[in-house]
């Protein structure tokens, strides 16, 4: 009987031990795992591409060739709340267009390698064909909604970005929009061309309006641009038809340049329905175009010329460069500017940045940064643009 008793104590001992080997195993395996998260979470934190990591204070765009290594780097191209965009009533005829701004913030070099819409109502192109950003760099998706006969309602688009460089990626963008079939605009944008600086002068849009409700109206025009107004100069209402007349402004204190902007009617329709957009585009005065507006020259060492970079300066007319002025004088033009040769409408200066040597009494370590002046014989015009250089002192 005893021994009975023993050999019943003996296997309860075993199987208690078995149960606290298993419980020490799983206990053990989670311990494990949760190392191995740390330690993703861990490496995903370095692997954010910027190269001063602990002086970064305001969140600002990294700058490194690990970019590719983010989990969502495509956000410091374009914020997601950005990525949307209605263009709301819209009437039949009439065109629209959005501009979808995307930036480099990156050291590499970015590609869009190309666009595309799920709608034919709306178009997607790359602004002046412009698909390779260097650092910096800006360029726009123009989203360009088609209102053609017969097609009415409630129209949905998705613009695919697809980029492969600094890595493979994709990016879209929404757009909506309500064509009316009842409301005609003439002419269906209103453009000011060659209008002379401090000048006013004025257009005359016409609405159409056919539908059923005999007490429709215009009860409001807003502009949010202050050197542009609009007001309701003009209602007639017929037994099928309500014409009403718009009268808009451009204004004397209107800068010089181009100008692409929306007024916005205000009817009296329900919620969905109640405003209707009018493009209103232009150019004012002789005016001189930049691009890109921020040069970055790179990471330089000391005694280190930066690679070349162009600046594309246009005209609305020909001009001539007369002298480049910047306040860093490591700043410096590569060809000679000679004002004996003919005047152009477009000209492509081509830049560089010969950093110093240390002890010449010049900053050569940390981020730095200059504006640049051009003079021109164009009405004593001087455009200005930005550049930078990430500059150190170790060779």
């Amino acid at each position: 009987m005893r021994s009975r008793f023993n050999f019943l104590s003996i296997k309860i001992l075993f199987i208690f031990l078995a149960l606290v080997c298993f419980v020490v195993l799983i206990a053990s395996a989670q311990s494990n795992d949760k190392l191995n998260q740390s330690a993703k979470d861990s490496d995903a934190v370095t692997t954010t591409p910027n190269k001063n990591d602990k002086n970064d204070k305001n969140d600002e765009p990294k700058l490194n060739q690990k970019s590719k290594q983010l989990e969502d780097w495509t956000e410091y191209i374009i914020k997601k709340s950005d990525r949307q965009f209605d263009f709301k009533s819209i009437p039949a005829g009439t065109n629209s267009e959005h501009r979808f701004i995307l930036t480099n913030p990156f050291q590499d070099e970015l590609h869009i390698s190309g666009v595309s819409s799920s709608c034919a109502c709306t178009s997607a192109f790359i602004l002046d064909g412009k698909d390779t950003l260097q650092t910096y760099d800006k360029t726009a998706i123009v989203a360009r909604l088609r209102s053609v006969d017969n097609t009415f309602g409630q129209k949905n688009a998705t613009i695919t970005i697809r980029i492969d460089k600094p890595s493979v990626a994709e990016i879209q963008l929404n757009t909506h929009a309500n064509i009316r079939s009842d409301i005609l605009f003439s002419p269906s944008a209103l453009r000011f061309d060659a209008v002379d600086s401090g000048v006013e002068k004025s257009r005359t849009l016409t609405v159409n309006y056919t539908g059923r409700n005999a007490a429709w109206r215009i009860v409001d025009v807003k502009s949010a641009n202050p050197h542009i107004a609009a007001q309701v100069t003009s209602t007639q209402v017929f037994p099928n038809q309500i014409i009403v007349t718009i009268k808009v402004t451009l204004k004397s204190e209107m800068p010089d340049g181009e100008f692409t902007d929306r007024l916005a009617l205000i009817s009296n329709d329900a919620e969905i329905r109640r405003e209707l957009p009018v493009l209103v585009s232009g150019r004012v005065g002789v005016t001189i175009s930049v691009a890109p507006e921020t040069v970055f020259f790179g990471y330089l060492k000391s005694g280190e010329a930066s690679p070349m970079k162009s600046v594309l300066l246009k005209g609305s007319q020909p001009f001539k460069i007369k002298k480049l002025i910047c306040d860093n004088p490591a700043v410096k033009a590569v060809i000679e500017l000679n004002q004996d040769l003919p005047a152009k409408q477009i000209h492509i200066l081509p830049l560089r940045y010969d950093n110093p040597k240390t002890g010449e009494g010049k900053p050569v370590d940390g981020k730095m940064e200059a504006t640049v002046k051009i003079e021109t014989d164009l009405n004593n015009l001087t455009p200005t643009f930005k550049v930078l250089m990430e500059l150190s002192d170790k060779k």
